[in-house]
């Protein structure tokens, strides 16, 4: 059993709890929003494309409690928003240290650019991927739903050694998943900044009459 620390627990970071979980690894995620009260042992349901459920043992609002003992960080939150999530985490970090964005969307060099030259930047090993591997929805806080598995997801870094290091990780729980060397390559892989605009501009009609109910992924 491994610990894993999801920092985010929206679309992405639902599903990879309740993923891993099912394999038996204990996961804990980070929540911005504030919680009434943390949930423990707390119990989601995948269906869709793929039907599984996970015990995820924590969700707090407490980034110490979420990254203690964590043997691999996942970080899920949209780019927008990232930048808070980093500067906790940064600051919570006095260990070695490996980190995946899912996706990617420039947060290696984002990281990159805050730990340059502190005392954090020996510590810290960080690959992005140039998607998630399941299309997916939050419906509720105990259900999300799946709606394709990808046979394939490329890593890159700034660094190979990087790259090198967290690849066996990811492919002991999926197997899906190759290097590529240009970290701007996973960038232009990325089809989500070209898909998203054109279905937003498209819909304005739609997205307004519904107010707010609009599904994207539907």
């Amino acid at each position: 059993m491994k610990t894993y620390c999801i920092l985010g627990e929206g679309n992405v970071g639902i599903t990879l709890g309740a993923y891993l979980a099912s394999k038996g690894n204990k996961v804990k995620i980070f929540k911005e929003k504030k919680l009434n009260r943390e949930r423990k042992n707390w119990e989601v349901s995948i269906k869709g494309s793929l039907c599984t459920k996970g015990t995820i043992s924590l969700i707090t609002n407490d980034m110490y409690r979420a990254m203690m003992d964590a043997d691999l960080i996942f970080i899920t939150v949209p780019a927008f928003c990232r930048k808070k999530y980093l500067d906790k985490m940064i600051s919570n970090i006095d260990k070695s240290i490996s980190i995946v964005f899912f996706p990617d969307n420039y947060g290696v060099w984002e990281l990159n650019n805050m730990i340059t030259g502190t005392e954090k930047e020996g510590l810290i090993k960080a690959v992005g991927t140039s998607s998630f591997i399941y299309p997916c929805r939050k419906y509720n806080d105990n259900l999300t739903i799946v709606k394709g598995i990808k046979e394939e997801v490329f890593i890159a870094s700034l660094d190979r050694e990087s790259s090198k290091s967290i690849l066996p990780i990811l492919n002991e729980l999926w197997d899906i998943f190759y290097i590529k060397e240009n970290y701007l390559e996973i960038q232009l892989l990325n089809m989500n900044p070209i898909i998203h605009p054109a279905v937003l501009l498209l819909n304005l009609g739609r997205i307004e009459n519904q107010k707010g109910n609009f599904d994207f992924l539907r």
